[in-house]
């Protein structure tokens, strides 16, 4: 059975950027996992963005096997370390966008 899936592109020395090391330090790898869900998550959505609320946050719990406050937690560290972006109550990528339009561009 045929399973259609797009890619994204990974660096392969992405724990080595700054702000990941921030997250790294202060999550742990749990962190850096649920991380990268996000980033998936970010680009299945249409609009490449998540509502800041609870639900999301529940959401993201139950695909990365963790609570609802540790995503939460992660979050807000995503955002403090410009990781993601925020506006009009949701959050979003700024490397997603770039990589996405890129794409689009080839």
């Amino acid at each position: 059975m045929s399973k259609e899936t797009f890619y994204f592109s990974h660096d392969y020395n992405a724990r080595n950027d700054i702000k990941i090391q921030a997250l790294l330090a202060d999550q742990g790898a749990v962190g850096y996992g649920v991380y990268w869900i996000i980033v998936e998550i970010l680009h299945e959505e249409s609009g490449k963005k998540l509502k800041l609320n609870n639900l999301t946050y529940i959401a993201i719990a139950r695909q990365a096997s963790t609570s609802v406050e540790q995503v939460k937690t992660i979050v807000e560290c995503c955002l403090e370390y410009e990781l993601f972006s925020e506006k009009d109550g949701c959050f979003y990528s700024k490397r997603i966008l770039k990589n996405i339009n890129k794409r689009m561009d080839i």
